[in-house]
C-alpha cells in the first residue's frame, strides 16, 4: 500500500448496548482506534423507503488501511470520518500477508 493514499484519518467504533436509570437500552458507541486510511466511494444507489414518502441514498464505501494485530472486524463495527458513519459490510486481509485490511462499508443517508 502506498503511503500517499492514505491520507484520511478514520476512527473504528463498537456498538455497545447500555441501560438509562428506567432499564432503556440506550445506543452507545466505544472508540476502538484511529488510523490513517484510503477511502474511496465505490457505488450509490436511491429508492423510497417502504411505507413512507421518505427516500433514502445508499452509499458504498471501501476503506483501505494499514494491517493492525490488535483488531478483528466485529458485526456492529462502524467507520466515522469527517462527520460520516459507515457500517462495515465485511473487512479482509485480500492478499493474506498481513498488509492491509480491506473493508466495504455501506453508509445509509437519508434525503
Amino acid at each position: 500500500m502506498r503511503a500517499g493514499l492514505i491520507r484520511r484519518r478514520v476512527t473504528v467504533q463498537r456498538y455497545t448496548a447500555t441501560q438509562n436509570t428506567l432499564g432503556e437500552e440506550v445506543e452507545s458507541w466505544s472508540n476502538l482506534f484511529s488510523a490513517w486510511a484510503a477511502v474511496a466511494a465505490v457505488t450509490a444507489s436511491e429508492r423510497f423507503a417502504s411505507g413512507s414518502q421518505q427516500e433514502l441514498a445508499t452509499v458504498t464505501h471501501r476503506v483501505t488501511m494499514r494491517w493492525r494485530d490488535d483488531y478483528t472486524a466485529g458485526p456492529k463495527d462502524r467507520v466515522a470520518y469527517e462527520g460520516k458513519y459507515l457500517d462495515i459490510e465485511s473487512a479482509v486481509d485480500p492478499d493474506g500477508r498481513r498488509r492491509e485490511t480491506v473493508m466495504l462499508c455501506r453508509e445509509l443517508v437519508g434525503l
